[in-house]
């Protein structure tokens, strides 16, 4: 399955909506970009006010190692002729959004 397809013209991400029949409950995952135009962050922002409970995972902290490897997020939006934003929770989440940030897993040791 392709989630997030990048071309020579534009980069799409698709929404997977999971559903159990017989029952209202529904999972929807939505694939998101670091960095991406206005119009992708309101669109989402969009659908997650539909949504009773948003679990959402990312990087957290300060470390060097998370400074570097989100460097280029940084840099891409400070072009302003690309017209692009970072991803920032502001832009996505209401004020109401009840959020659930979960500990990232534990590696196993052997």
């Amino acid at each position: 399955m392709q989630i997030i397809e990048v071309t020579g013209y534009a980069v799409r991400s698709a929404v997977i909506t999971m559903r159990r029949a017989g029952t209202p409950l529904e999972f929807v995952i939505f694939p998101m970009l670091h960095v991406a135009s206005p119009t992708f962050y309101s669109q989402v922002r969009l659908r997650l006010r539909e949504c009773d409970l948003i679990v959402m995972e990312g990087i957290r902290g300060k470390s060097v190692g998370i400074s570097t490897l989100t460097l280029a997020y940084r840099f891409a939006p400070r072009r302003r002729r690309n017209g692009l934003q970072e991803q920032r929770n502001e832009l996505l989440l209401s004020d109401t959004a009840q959020v659930i940030n979960p500990p990232p897993p534990r590696r196993s040791r052997i």
